[in-house]
């Protein structure tokens, strides 16, 4: 996944199965729409709602990529970030 360019549907898939994965602490949600019409994606993790540590107090952190067609790496080092913070929750 993280050696060459990927196309937009394996993009969103390999996110989607992140989700699928982690389902307690990733959700996908549409940010809004391009210009051609075609949705766009965001990767929210975070950990559960707790008693005394809602979500909503907790810092956040925007990290942004695949905003130009031939910027190949910026999709899989967002996704390859998702990843290790899913992975690694636990330690």
């Amino acid at each position: 996944m993280y050696e060459t360019y990927r196309p937009l549907p394996e993009i969103n898939a390999y996110g989607l199965g992140l989700v699928n994965a982690h389902p307690t602490l990733a959700t996908r949600q549409q940010v809004g729409t391009s210009l051609e019409g075609r949705p766009i994606w965001a990767l929210r993790l975070s950990s559960p709602d707790l008693p005394g540590n809602p979500r909503s107090t907790r810092p956040q952190l925007v990290f942004n990529a695949c905003q130009h067609a031939r910027e190949w790496v910026t999709p899989p080092t967002a996704l390859y970030l998702a990843e290790r913070l899913l992975a690694d929750h636990a330690t």
